[in-house]
């Protein structure tokens, strides 16, 4: 690279850009007291969105998303998985 691609145009003017920290949101379950390999159903929403499509629990035991600050985070396990039984029906 040269020094002229390193150079600030005179003219150029300096712009604030909003950056949106995020977080990570882990469950971690411990099965190994019952059956270790248990495969449980789960659905994860986001603010009021469901994330995804329904999953199972895998060999990691861990379920991770990032979320913005602030952001609402529901797990749903198990029987809870079915429509009639969350709050949040819809798909995004």
């Amino acid at each position: 690279m040269t020094d002229a691609a390193c150079k600030l145009d005179a003219s150029a003017a300096v712009k604030t850009v909003p950056v949106c920290a995020k977080r990570m949101v882990c469950y971690e379950f411990d099965t190994k007291a019952t059956d270790a390999g248990v495969a449980i159903p789960y659905l994860v929403v986001i603010n009021g969105k469901i994330d995804g499509k329904l999953n199972k629990l895998d060999r990691s035991r861990k379920i991770m998303r990032t979320v913005n600050v602030g952001s609402t985070v529901a797990l749903y396990l198990n029987s809870d998985v079915h429509p009639d039984h969350r709050r949040h029906r819809y798909m995004r």
